[in-house]
């Protein structure tokens, strides 16, 4: 007695469902990033861009590159910051987006950041979600003193490897997000994304400097 159809397509169907339970047991997939945290560091960055932005000062944005590498934090606190931007009848007037390979720490290329500052004003806010500018002497010089403010998460591994404090000294640097020095992370989750920023992260601007977390020295 031949099989009919209808079993053989049911058949199919079940050997189907069966492979993919397999594969969804044996390959999870990544922990989607905590948005609400994303986006109140997004929020956090916005905010600090409005105190700096001047009259009809413009904002220019530096962010990751993610089509090429999938980095669902990035657009997640670009999207936070635009919204808060578009709150206050603002929007970025330049956004550069910067490829890098995920296995690299983030940073703009001293050449990307100092070509994107010469060319603006005192009255402009450059907000980089990829750090600070991390210039060379010669560029620096060149740059002078009338340039943009600059807004910039520095997180993770940043302030041992950079002097945010010479930074802030030589107007390179007006607002950043740092890691909390006492930061731990609760048992449970946060009320709101930002309670959670409040936890883990902090803002940093010219009026506490001091608590800036101190670059490593050399073999140390």
């Amino acid at each position: 007695m031949r099989d009919s159809k209808p079993a053989r397509i049911v058949s199919s169907l079940t050997i189907v469902g069966a492979l993919g339970f397999l594969f969804l047991f044996f390959h999870a997939f990544p922990p989607r990033p905590p948005a609400p945290l994303h986006e109140a560091i997004g929020q956090a960055m916005a905010e600090q861009t409005l105190r700096l932005l001047g009259p009809d000062g413009r904002v220019l944005v530096i962010s990751r590159e993610t089509r090429e590498f999938d980095h669902s934090a990035a657009e997640l606190q670009l999207r936070a910051f635009n919204r808060v931007l578009e709150k206050a009848g603002r929007k970025p007037s330049v956004t550069r987006l910067v490829k890098i390979d995920p296995d690299r720490m983030m940073a703009v290329p001293p050449g990307d950041f100092f070509e994107l500052l010469r060319k603006t004003s005192e009255k402009d806010v450059v907000t980089s979600f990829m750090g600070p500018p991390v210039l060379g002497r010669e560029q620096a010089a060149q740059l002078g003193a009338t340039h943009a403010k600059v807004v910039a998460i520095c997180t993770g591994p940043t302030p041992a490897m950079v002097d945010l404090n010479g930074l802030f000294s030589a107007g390179l640097l007006h607002a950043a997000v740092v890691d909390r020095k006492d930061a731990m992370m609760s048992t449970g989750t946060p009320p709101s994304g930002r309670a959670w920023f409040d936890q883990l992260y902090q803002v940093v601007t010219d009026a506490n400097v001091a608590e800036l977390p101190g670059r490593s020295e050399p073999g140390r």
